[in-house]
């Protein structure tokens, strides 16, 4: 297997475990401090470490070029506050476990639907039956994922 495709499995799945990690701790900061103040300091403190990581030197672009940016690549950032917020309502309400299954599970119905339909500058790749049956595993692992 190439090295670049292993070194992007093990950085996709310390990403996966950080979500679960992430939703966990934004969920017990909102239980002292409230859903949307949680929130707004989960993106505060992300936007101070970007600034850090910035300031010394990592970035490998220039945010002058944002204004020449398409307009829809925009609202990411706001995408976030719901990404959050609802994790937050969801890992509240059905745990950590029963809430990540069903994101994930919205995440691989929404992927699926970009790839076939090539949206967002993606490459374009067909809707296939495997892909259909993985979704549909999913499914069945969230509905036996429930306490």
């Amino acid at each position: 297997m190439e090295q670049g495709i292993i070194l992007a499995i093990i950085l996709g799945m310390i990403a996966g475990g950080a979500v679960a990690f992430q939703g966990a701790l934004n969920t017990l900061l909102s239980k002292t401090v409230g859903i949307w103040e949680a929130n707004l300091f989960v993106h505060l403190s992300g936007a101070v470490l970007l600034i850090l990581l910035l300031v010394f030197g990592l970035g490998q672009g220039s945010l002058i070029k944002i204004t020449t940016a398409p307009k829809i690549s925009l609202i990411g950032g706001m995408l976030g506050v719901l990404v959050v917020s609802g994790s937050i309502v969801a890992i509240t309400k059905l745990g950590v476990s029963m809430a990540l299954a069903l994101l994930i599970l919205a995440q691989l119905i929404a992927a699926a639907t970009i790839d076939h339909y090539g949206w967002l500058g993606t490459e374009q790749i067909s809707f296939s039956i495997q892909r259909g049956i993985a979704i549909a595993l999913l499914l069945v692992g969230a509905i036996l994922m429930r306490r």
